[in-house]
């Protein structure tokens, strides 16, 4: 992936050089000892090029990523993968962030910042907005930081910490969750990770699987961290709404987590630049229990812009439903001629992951 033009860097201590010269060390308070070292090994590369600072600064300034676009651009597909780094597109942040900013919050957390796409769009439109942007990975919170500099961010909190133990001071007002939260798969969880999960959903009353994905995690951690009143908006893939183990968060948005509204992108649509993958943002109001849950599909994420419309689904209908992407559709869209092919039979594709050629058979080969 080319980066942006007149911003080539050549290495990874090259773009925290850039970040460093951007301001990354006067933004977001003290700096960990990782995103230190990071400087200091970042000492011994060229300085920047003045055309490279200039040019960065104004794509900043324009709404634009730059530096997320660089840190793609070294990195391969295989090692963000790993990371669940699939940085959200801006026709997704955008609405995204603007249904945060319509319920006049007086902090916003965007946990898993990654480049800070979401923080950087919310000081765009409000700098002295209370912001605290957190990612493992000490990279990405100094570009968060050079971002949020370049935008003159006042009140900008950056962490390079794990969300699952995050510790979050209260405030009097009312605090949002915006996310995009990595994309890793059960398999790359931790063994302390998982137990985790399953101690946490325990202690608000719900059941938990060890085959659920970090965003389930995600969801869970920010249960935690709310208070009534609290908002969250979240896009993450789909398939929560019907596997087993995305019971967790359909759990929480019924009961306690105050599910407001979903935003389906059709499948056959690709959100994501660089995943296939599919996409549904999550709004939610904590304490809130609504009657109703306002459901949307849209072709594509281009169709997104504001996040209303779409037609109810009863809580109590989601409630006693394990299968979700059916009530996402509408009654007018549903044919009822047909029927799920879970009704007819079990298909359990964990064990066949991986060695399809050994598994499944012609008929003559079984034979």
């Amino acid at each position: 992936m080319p980066g942006p033009p007149g911003t080539e860097i050549s290495s990874e201590l090259a773009l925290v050089r850039l970040a460093v010269a951007l301001g990354a060390l006067r933004t977001g308070g003290p700096l960990s000892p990782a995103e230190l070292r990071l400087c200091h090994e970042a000492e011994t590369v060229e300085e920047t090029p003045h055309c490279v600072l200039g040019e960065t600064e104004r794509l900043i300034r324009a709404g634009g990523d730059p530096l997320g676009e660089m840190l793609c651009n070294l990195r391969s597909g295989p090692e963000r993968r790993r990371q669940g780094a699939f940085y959200t597109p801006p026709t997704i942040v955008q609405p995204m962030v603007e249904w945060i900013l319509k319920q006049s919050p007086t902090r916003v957390v965007d946990p898993g910042c990654g480049s800070g796409r979401f923080s950087s769009e919310i000081i765009r439109h409000e700098p002295g907005l209370e912001v605290w942007a957190l990612d493992l990975d000490p990279l990405q919170t100094l570009i968060t930081r050079a971002a949020l500099s370049t935008l003159c961010a006042q009140r900008a909190r950056v962490l390079q910490a794990d969300y699952l133990e995050m510790d979050l001071p209260s405030s009097s007002g009312r605090t949002a969750f915006v996310s995009n939260p990595p994309y890793v798969r059960h398999h790359g969880l931790t063994p302390a990770a998982k137990a985790w999960g399953a101690s946490a959903a325990g202690k608000l009353g719900h059941k938990f699987s060890g085959l659920a994905g970090l965003h389930a995690h995600f969801f869970l951690a920010t249960a935690y961290l709310g208070r009534p009143g609290d908002i969250g908006c979240f896009v993450t893939s789909s398939e929560w709404l019907d596997v087993g183990y995305g019971s967790i968060i359909r759990s929480l948005l019924v009961n306690g987590l105050g599910g407001q509204a979903l935003h389906v992108v059709d499948p056959s649509s690709a959100a994501f630049d660089d995943a296939q993958t599919t996409a549904v943002i999550t709004c939610f109001r904590f304490g809130s229990a609504p009657e109703v849950l306002r459901v949307r599909r849209v072709s594509s994420r281009d169709e997104l812009r504001q996040l209303d419309g779409g037609h109810s689904v009863s809580r109590s209908e989601l409630a006693n439903s394990s299968k979700w992407t059916l009530l996402t559709r509408g009654a007018d869209t549903v044919d009822h001629s047909l029927h799920p092919l879970g009704e007819l039979v079990e298909v359990h594709r964990g064990m066949v992951t991986g060695a399809n050629d050994y598994f499944v058979f012609t008929c003559e080969r079984a034979a």
